[in-house]
């Protein structure tokens, strides 16, 4: 997106002045939106590790297939606590952080109905299938977060986009 001067300029005088947030209806439909998670956890020496992720947002909660042979899961089983962002590459910026527990919720082959869903989100739906398929094993898990605080932002509502 192409800004003007005088566009950086509104954005700039106004942006402090105007409810940024999202409201929970649109948390929700912004997570349910196709875009990569980024799954923080805990290392030992307590600083942070972050990877990208796929995801899946359904009943409230965050599904991520993953296994068992993962840095993020060694730290999860050590302190469960995670912070999970999801966010909107392109100008003006939308996104949504968490902050919950992780918990293992399905093991082996019981990840593939949970694994296919999340695969087909990103992929099509034969491939993703497929891909689930070929690399689910007994080390297979899906985390499971259970968000206790979301924070969110909404650049869109700012001048001058929330007059167009």
């Amino acid at each position: 997106m192409k800004l003007t001067p005088e566009e950086i300029e509104e954005y700039v005088r106004n942006r402090e002045d105007v409810e940024r947030k999202m409201t929970r209806e649109e948390v929700e439909e912004f997570l349910k939106g196709r875009r990569m998670g980024m799954i923080a956890t805990n290392r030992r020496d307590g600083s942070p590790q972050m990877r990208p992720i796929w995801y899946d947002y359904d009943d409230g909660v965050i599904r991520m297939w993953t296994s068992i042979d993962t840095i993020r899961f060694r730290n999860i089983e050590r302190d469960n606590r995670v912070s999970f962002c999801v966010h909107d590459e392109a100008w003006p910026y939308r996104g949504v952080t968490v902050q919950g527990r992780a918990e293992i919720t399905h093991r082996g082959r019981e990840t593939v109905p949970a694994g296919k869903k999340i695969a087909r989100r990103y992929i099509e739906e034969e491939a993703g299938n497929r891909f689930i398929d070929l690399i689910t094993n007994e080390s297979s898990i899906i985390l499971t977060i259970i968000p206790e605080k979301f924070a969110s932002w909404d650049n869109t509502k700012s001048p001058p986009y929330s007059k167009k």
